[in-house]
């Protein structure tokens, strides 16, 4: 007796591979073309401040990315194939999260971490647990500490917020912003790269502003001027292209919102506690990873898959 056609066709429609899971007419290629021009003008203010840093470090990490793809893909004995603009996104994105100062062999080791260890070695996009970039980047603070760190501790913490927010302007913070690392340059930029992200339906408004009021809350508990600590641009920048990553956080509603909220706090924690920005933005999101897969399995069995995964 032979089966019917159907067959076929049905397990095709049912088999679920693993994240990003999209439900909307998106395809992987539309949503990483919305992030790429999301990040257009974050790089701009990052060219307009560092100048031709911000061409070469980002060009320079799109070339390592591919080449250790390329090395990867010969190892395992397989042809190697460019399918989507997932490796030049995720390069940008990387080199927006460098100091402008940092050397080539600093960013060849980051780029092997991101490229082979969080990202091939789990299959490629959507296999992948931990956010490949902030895995790179928190190698590259592990192993190069002084690219990151000019001095440590709280102190360092309120020397920036008293000589750089309480002395300047609230328009100067957005549009100057601090300029340590490529895409610190201007939080209005940053912020226009979320509502493009918005607007286009490749995140969720509602990410961004629980991560965001999560932080507010936690300095505003800690006694600091809780605005001006909130929209720094690099928490901004977490708030827009890291919490928002479809492969490595929630996939449920019930599970996104205690993530955001942990994320959030933790970032607050390790701030008051002595790390430095960047660094809390790093490991807040890691542990937040880690955490993903017991959420999204608390929740699975009582909780409707969002249309738009961000």
């Amino acid at each position: 007796m032979s089966s019917s056609p159907l067959i076929p066709k049905l397990e095709k429609i049912f088999s679920i591979g693993p994240n990003p899971h999209i439900l909307s007419q998106n395809s992987v290629n539309k949503r990483i073309g919305w992030n790429l021009a999301a990040l257009l003008p974050v790089w701009l203010s990052g060219f307009r401040v560092f100048a031709w840093d911000a061409v070469s470090i980002p060009l320079m990490v799109i070339v390592f990315s591919v080449g250790f793809e390329w090395l990867f893909s010969k190892w395992i004995h397989k042809k190697y194939m460019f399918q989507n603009g997932y490796t030049v996104f995720l390069a940008i994105l990387f080199a927006l999260l460098l100091p402008p100062e940092i050397p080539w062999w600093a960013i060849l080791v980051g780029v092997f971490f991101m490229t082979i260890i969080a990202k091939e070695m789990f299959g490629g996009l959507g296999g992948n647990i931990f956010n490949p970039a902030l895995i790179g980047l928190a190698m590259i603070m592990l192993l190069f500490p002084s690219y990151f760190l000019s001095e440590s501790g709280f102190q360092r913490t309120i020397q920036i917020f008293s000589e750089r927010f309480l002395q300047a302007p609230f328009r100067e913070l957005m549009f100057n912003g601090r300029a340590e690392l490529l895409g610190e340059a201007s939080a209005i930029a940053v912020i226009i790269g979320g509502i493009i992200m918005i607007l286009s339906r490749t995140i969720r408004w509602e990410t961004p502003l629980i991560y965001l009021l999560s932080a507010g809350a936690g300095f505003f508990l800690a006694g600091e001027e809780f605005m001006f600590r909130t929209f720094q641009t690099g928490i901004l920048f977490s708030a827009f292209f890291l919490v928002t990553d479809s492969v490595t956080t929630p996939i449920t509603s019930s599970a996104r919102v205690p993530f955001l909220i942990l994320c959030g706090l933790l970032l607050v924690i390790f701030i008051q506690n002595g790390l430095s920005e960047v660094e809390s933005v790093v490991y807040s999101i890691l542990i937040g990873n880690v955490l993903t897969p017991l959420l999204d399995a608390v929740t699975y069995k009582n909780d409707a898959i969002s249309g738009v995964v961000g």
